[in-house]
Formats: structure tokens, C-alpha cells, sequence
């Protein structure tokens, strides 16, 4: 490790893993008998009790979560670092992160990280049988070139147990997946785990006296800001989440934890950001919005996603003086598809029916599937009626093209009705209620149809 990148004193570190949110233990086996040689403020706390010298057994008097001590000794016997989920403690879901010491070839600690996996759930101590899967993690291990030997404090002086400590916090930062950096309160870094390197895809030293906002994302820089601010003007106490640009300029998210680490006078001498990689999760966050708020077969928006804009949508048709059409599209003569080709056939003329539409609309407009071969089109900002006719016959257009489904041509029609905000209504609501009875109309009417609400009501066709 470079000169320049170094930790704090071993109380300053000390301090540093007392403030992290998870769990963390140096574990030791002696006489094939685990104990715990070091364990963080978190977990001292809740056992309520210090932990050092204490015995797996007596750590987890439970049988059932002495388990764990199954997963130290595959650890120590393949000297692997090994990532496991399962629950744990009081948490539903846990990331048991175990990482070895190697020593001269020999593996004498295990460094132990234990991470909330789900925050709010806590797993109710009702007897429900617990359960811990492995999950390979590729890791790099890191020999250490160094006499530590696991006796026992008593048998060390005073400035070799300190430098056995500085060297145990050293191989905690080096063997954690965790981002682990120190900065002064301008963001300039003093520190920065070597897990950095695998991440960031930069060495540590190039990241040493730069500012961290330069691998912040520019659209994050600003709430990172004020994150820190809040941070030392003791207003946050939660996770922050940004984007970090890599040194190939690859984008990954992280949520970090800002701790403050205060001198001897009682100022603060640093901020410690301990941090994780959530990119996957945030994908799959992303995923599970899409499929809220997306129909499955067509990729189209769905009618929850048209109520989670439709608000947004009125108050800029408003600001612009303008209005916005809500047009009820049906297919004719769906069924009969389905009765003669069959339910994939049916899928595909659906998919394919939704995209022609979607073709021939304009970038603002938003087109959603409400189910079966019923679609929603909103036409926001428009001057007069006949800028929806204009859609209308090019979506009329589009379709009498056609499309093949293996290789049999199909040419469909559709009936539309139309209604008009703010004339006919105020709230969705109301305004596809409408935009229904327009549509019963005009497929009253025949095929390839089209009514505005506005007919019936005048006339009082179906009201």
C-alpha cells in the first residue's frame, strides 16, 4: 500500500468500523475452536456483551445458527473467499461475506462481514427454521507477508499489539467488498480501500488528493453535496445513492454511509464513506418498474402507468393553453383472429397490431394497452380537432398497410372513440368513461369507425 493512502490509527479505525452498519468480526481457530478476536460496536452491542475471546459456541448458543461455523471451516480449508446469503440474526435476508487471512500459506483469521440485505424486515423469532445457501463470489486473496500469529493479547506489549491491530484493520478495508475511503470535509481523498481498484478500475494511489465529486456522475454531484453537508451538520443518517463513472467511463451505482471521525478537540479530522455496488439491484428495480408499469405482451405502457403521468400531462396541456385528446381504441373482429389461427397467432396480431399504432403517432404521444385488443392513445398538447383526425387517419393509414404473421397477410381496422380535455372532463377517470361511450358508438356504426364524445352528447346517442 502506498504511503500516501494509509489508514488512520488503529483507534481512528477502530472508530471507522464502529460506525458501520454492519456487522464485523476477525474470526480466530485455535485447536480447530473458532473465537472471535475482533468484533465491531454493532456487534458487541447485540450480544450486549464484548466478544472478544468468546467461542463460536458462545456466541451462538443457538444450534441453529451455530451453522455458521460450517461455513468458517470451508473457508479455511479452501482459503477462498466466499459470499453467502441466507438469514441470520434478526434479519429476513443477510450477505454473510467471509474473506481469509492467509498468513505465510496459512489461513489463521477469517475476516466476517455480515450485511442487511433488507432493511425494515426483521425476521420474527417464532422458530421458523432458518436457512443459509452459498452464493460463489470471485474474490482476490491477499497473502500477507507478516509474523501475526493468533496469541492471545495478554502475551503481546503494548506497541506490538497496536501494530497487530493496524495490520488486522488493514486486512479488514483489503478483504471486503465494501468501498471503504476517507476524505477531509472538502471531498479530498486521503484514503481509499483497495477494492476500489477492481471497481473503479483505477489504482488507489491515481484516486489519493483528487476530489471524489470527480467520480460522481455530474447529474449526482449536487445531492451529493448537500448529502455531505447534511452529513456534518448532523442532519442525515441514511444511504446515499449515486452513479460513479469508471476509469473506461463504464457507469455503476453505489449506495454509501457517511460517518464523521472527530480529533482529540473535538473537530471533525475526516469523513469515512463506506460504500457497496448496487448496480444489479438497481437493474433489477428498474425491471420490476418496467413490468409495473409496461403490459407484457406488447411492451406498451399500461393503464397504471397513464394514471402515474396523466396529472403531469394536464398541467403542461394547461400551461401551454392547450388541449389533449384520450382516444379509446378497440380492433375489429379480433375474436374471429383468435378462433381461426389460435392463441399464439392471436398474441402476435395483438403485439404486432400495437406497434403499427405505435408507428404512426407522434414522439409525445403515449399509447397503452388496457387489455385483450383495447389500447388508450393520448394526444397531449393540441390547437384544434383536426390535428387528432391527422392521427387518426395516419394510424387508419398504418394499419390498412398490414403485417405477416408466418406468412399470412392481415389487414386490420379499428373503432375509435374520442374525447377532449377539459371539454368532456376533468380526471382520467371521467375522461375514458367518455372516451368508452364513444367508442360503443362508432363500433355501432361498423368497422374502421371513429366518434368523438362530443356527437353523442349533443345528440344523445348511449348517454
Amino acid at each position: 500500500m502506498s504511503e500516501l493512502n494509509q489508514l488512520p490509527s488503529p483507534e481512528g479505525c477502530r472508530l471507522l468500523f464502529d460506525q458501520m452498519d454492519d456487522f464485523v468480526y476477525i474470526i480466530e481457530r485455535a485447536d480447530s475452536i473458532y473465537q472471535c478476536y475482533f468484533a465491531n460496536e454493532k456487534a458487541n452491542r447485540w450480544f450486549g456483551e464484548p466478544l472478544r475471546g468468546k467461542t463460536v459456541e458462545e456466541v451462538f448458543p443457538n444450534e441453529r445458527e451455530r451453522r455458521i461455523e460450517k461455513l468458517f471451516d470451508h473457508v479455511f480449508t479452501t482459503q477462498k473467499a466466499h459470499t453467502y446469503e441466507g438469514s441470520c440474526f434478526h434479519y429476513h435476508a443477510a450477505e454473510i461475506s467471509l474473506s481469509p487471512v492467509i498468513v505465510e500459506g496459512k489461513c489463521l483469521y477469517i475476516v466476517a462481514i455480515i450485511r442487511n440485505l433488507s432493511p425494515q424486515q426483521r425476521l420474527e423469532k417464532d422458530g421458523d427454521e432458518e436457512t443459509i445457501y452459498s452464493i460463489p463470489a470471485e474474490r482476490k486473496r491477499i497473502p500477507v507477508n507478516t509474523s501475526l500469529q493468533p496469541d492471545s493479547m495478554e502475551n503481546q506489549d503494548d506497541d506490538s499489539e497496536v501494530q497487530r491491530q493496524a495490520e488486522l484493520y488493514r486486512l479488514i478495508t483489503e478483504n471486503t467488498h465494501d468501498l471503504i475511503m476517507i476524505t477531509n470535509r472538502e471531498g479530498e481523498i486521503s484514503y481509499a480501500s483497495s477494492s476500489h481498484e477492481k471497481l473503479l478500475e483505477y489504482n488507489v494511489t491515481q484516486m489519493i488528493g483528487r476530489n471524489w465529486n470527480e467520480f460522481i456522475m455530474s447529474t449526482f454531484r449536487d445531492g451529493w453535496n448537500q448529502y455531505v453537508l447534511n452529513v456534518i451538520n448532523h442532519e442525515e443518517d441514511s444511504l446515499f445513492e449515486c452513479l460513479l463513472s469508471t476509469s473506461t467511463l463504464n457507469e455503476i451505482w453505489i449506495e454509501m454511509k457517511a460517518n464523521l471521525i472527530y480529533n482529540q478537540q473535538g473537530t471533525i479530522e475526516s469523513i469515512v464513506y463506506v460504500s457497496r455496488e448496487i448496480t444489479d439491484r438497481k437493474k433489477l428495480e428498474q425491471e420490476l418498474k418496467f413490468m409495473a408499469y409496461h403490459d407484457s405482451l406488447t411492451k406498451l405502457p399500461n393503464r397504471r402507468y397513464v394514471k402515474s403521468v396523466f396529472e403531469d400531462m394536464k398541467e403542461n396541456v394547461d400551461n401551454a393553453n392547450a388541449s389533449m385528446a384520450l382516444c379509446y381504441i378497440d380492433g375489429d373482429n379480433f375474436k374471429k383472429v383468435n378462433d381461426r389461427y389460435g392463441h399464439d397467432v392471436g398474441d402476435e396480431f395483438i403485439r404486432l397490431f400495437g406497434q403499427t399504432i405505435k408507428q404512426s403517432i407522434r414522439t409525445a404521444d403515449i399509447l397503452a394497452r388496457l387489455g385483450g385488443d383495447e389500447f388508450l392513445l393520448v394526444l397531449p398538447n393540441l390547437q384544434q380537432e383536426k390535428d387528432i383526425l391527422q392521427v387518426i387517419k395516419r394510424i387508419q393509414k398504418y394499419l390498412s398497410e398490414g403485417f405477416k404473421i408466418a406468412g399470412q397477410p392481415f389487414f386490420p381496422t379499428s373503432s375509435i372513440g374520442v374525447c377532449i380535455y377539459p371539454n368532456d372532463g376533468t380526471d382520467l377517470d371521467t375522461l375514458m368513461v367518455q372516451a368508452d361511450k364513444a367508442l360503443y358508438r362508432a363500433k355501432s356504426l361498423g368497422k374502421n369507425q371513429v366518434e368523438f364524445y362530443k356527437e353523442i352528447a349533443n345528440y344523445g346517442f348511449g348517454i
